[in-house]
Order: C-alpha cells, then sequence, then structure tokens
C-alpha cells in the first residue's frame, strides 16, 4: 500500500486532491439544497472559507510528505551507489550522503556494502555499526574517527586505509587486509576479531598485520 503511494507522481496525487475536494463540495451542495432553509449564497461563502482551510491543510501535507519520501528515496538510490563495483560513483555517492548528514547520522547503521569498491573513498566519521563490508575494497580510504563497531570486514582490502580513531571495537576482520593501515589510535576491545581469526587483547602487536 506505501509502495504504491509513493510511486504515485504529483500529477496524479493533486489529481487525487481535486477529485476529493470536487466531490466533499457537490455532497455538501446537495446537502444545502434539499434543506429547509436552503441559501446557496451562504453556502458559497462558506464553502470558500472551507475550502481555502482545507486545501491549504492538504498542500502542506503533500508538500511534507513529498519531503519525507523524497528523502527516503534519494538516501536509499545513494547507499545503493555506495556499494557500486565503480570507486567514481561510490565517490560521488559519499560526498553526497556527506552533504545531507548521512553519513554519521546512522542512516548507514546495518548497510549491505559486501563487495563495494570504495578505493580511496573518503569515509571519515561515518557510521557503520553493524554493516556488511565483507570483500570491501577500501585501499586508501579515508576511515578517519569512523564507527565500524559490529562491522563485518571480513577479507576487506584494507591497504593503506586511514583508520585513524577508528573504533573497531567488536569488528569482524578475519582475513582482512591491513598491511600499511593507519590504526593510529583506532579503538579495539576482546570483541574484535583480528585478521588471524584470534581476539584482540591488550597485548596485541597490531603492527604484525600493517607491516608483516
Amino acid at each position: 500500500m506505501l509502495k504504491r503511494l509513493s510511486d504515485l507522481s504529483n500529477r496524479q496525487v493533486l489529481g487525487v486532491l481535486l477529485l476529493f475536494t470536487l466531490l466533499s463540495s457537490g455532497y455538501s451542495l446537495v446537502i444545502n439544497l434539499t434543506s429547509e432553509h436552503a441559501n446557496f449564497a451562504e453556502w458559497g461563502e462558506s464553502w470558500l472559507q472551507n475550502f481555502s482551510t482545507e486545501m491549504f491543510g492538504a498542500l502542506l501535507t503533500f508538500v511534507l510528505l513529498e519531503i519525507v519520501i523524497g528523502n527516503r528515496q534519494d538516501k536509499e538510490t545513494l547507499v545503493r551507489q555506495l556499494r557500486s563495483s565503480s570507486s567514481e560513483e561510490s565517490k560521488r555517492a559519499a560526498e553526497e550522503l556527506w552533504e545531507h548528514g548521512w553519513l554519521s547520522d546512522g542512516s548507514l547503521k546495518k548497510a549491505y556494502l559486501r563487495n563495494a569498491n570504495l578505493q580511496e573513498v573518503d569515509l571519515s566519521d561515518a557510521f557503520f555499526q553493524q554493516a556488511d563490508l565483507a570483500k570491501a575494497i577500501l585501499i586508501r580510504a579515508k576511515i578517519r574517527n569512523a564507527t565500524l563497531r559490529d562491522t563485518d570486514l571480513r577479507e576487506a582490502n584494507l591497504q593503506e586505509a586511514d583508520l585513524t580513531l577508528a573504533d573497531l571495537r567488536g569488528a569482524l576482520l578475519v582475513s582482512a587486509n591491513l598491511q600499511g593501515a593507519n590504526l593510529e589510535n583506532a579503538i579495539f576491545d576482546e570483541s574484535t576479531t583480528l585478521p588471524n581469526g584470534e581476539k584482540w587483547t591488550t597485548t596485541t602487536d597490531m603492527s604484525v598485520f600493517t607491516s608483516p
């Protein structure tokens, strides 16, 4: 039902509003003319007042729905583009997501970005909690201060990626390529699974993975 409504064009929506207005006006006129004290002039004045109020409310509702539905569709489109096999398309999508504030507001939580080509894409401050980035190409990507908690990064290529201050608590890094990656002040915990399949500990030397 909601899908059908969101697929209606602006012209169709306005047509429905106009039809509803005409039907309600016709019904009101019939009731007035069939009453004992029929007064067309009074009805017309009352109708114009009600019409202006109702149409203003209807148009305001339409505009607000258009904004909400339009933003949702734009966001979904950009997330699909973010998992593109083309890094250029992914870059453009990331830039637009950042401009709208959607890169860091939680819109990408649990996002499906498996196999995405995010090479050299700026994903700083991105909120990727519980996202699926398995097998994603993140070579030289800027992922500074990003939230990657409980994120699936299995077999992801993070060569020379900038993960400064990234939150990797609970992240799955099994078989991920971290060669040359910058992990300065990155946050790990005992639930983080490292590329070798072992859990991170306070004594883990991450240079084993970044400078093998």
